[in-house]
């Protein structure tokens, strides 16, 4: 898995985390980004996901 900061098509915005699975070995991924907040503050997120999906070796779970 390789993590790079995407700044040529964000959704919005500037720019937003490329994440490229090169190799499946088991089912887990995650995402992080780090948010100033202070004690009481209020934070609304949300999360969009844009999908380029290739051809799975059939081997990895949860096909193996």
């Amino acid at each position: 898995v390789q993590y790079t900061l995407e700044t040529t098509r964000p959704h919005t915005g500037k720019q937003c985390q490329k994440i490229e699975v090169k190799e499946v070995r088991e089912g887990h991924l995650q995402m992080g980004q780090r948010i100033p907040v202070k004690k009481g503050d209020t934070v609304k997120a949300s999360l969009y996901l844009r999908l380029v999906l290739a051809e799975m070796p059939r081997k990895a779970p949860p096909f193996g």
